[in-house]
């Protein structure tokens, strides 16, 4: 089963993303930081998403399988790209490498807090070095889903 929740509602939700994508971008290139720190929590959110899908897809092969296999289990899907930061981040936490642990927390931080003065030089220095680092990973992951995904 590779179908969200409608058709008409899956190429809404994909103008949506690829419009945001853009506009995340060109922030980047801007070297807002808040906005750059939003980008960085949808990306999260992307990610938790897809995960959460593969899994799902995953568990019910098994289940088709063997009845058996995975009884009791019925957690829900939920939209993660609009999911409140914190559960994002929290969630984003267990499945990315420890190397972007500090751009999730600086970001959450960033988005919370409102107030982009209130950082360093070196933290916003940090959230512009890594942002496009974890975004490039994420997005390649995206690919290879959407590809799996729609074949």
């Amino acid at each position: 089963m590779k179908s969200m929740r409608t058709t008409e509602g899956f190429t809404l939700h994909m103008q949506w993303i690829e419009q945001f994508v853009r506009e995340a971008e060109q922030a980047l290139e801007l070297e807002n930081t808040k906005t750059t720190a939003q980008t960085v929590l949808f990306y999260a959110g992307m990610h938790v998403q897809i995960e959460k899908q593969q899994a799902a897809a995953s568990q019910v092969h098994q289940l088709k399988g063997d009845p058996q296999a995975c009884p009791g289990q019925t957690e829900t899907i939920s939209d993660w790209l609009l999911a409140p930061e914190e559960e994002v981040v929290r969630a984003a936490l267990e499945i990315t490498v420890e190397a972007f642990h500090p751009l999730l927390k600086l970001s959450l931080q960033t988005v919370i807090e409102d107030e982009e003065s209130l950082l360093s030089i070196e933290e916003r220095t940090y959230i512009h070095s890594y942002a496009s680092r974890y975004i490039s990973q994420i997005k390649e992951k995206v690919n290879r889903f959407g590809t799996y995904w729609l074949h």
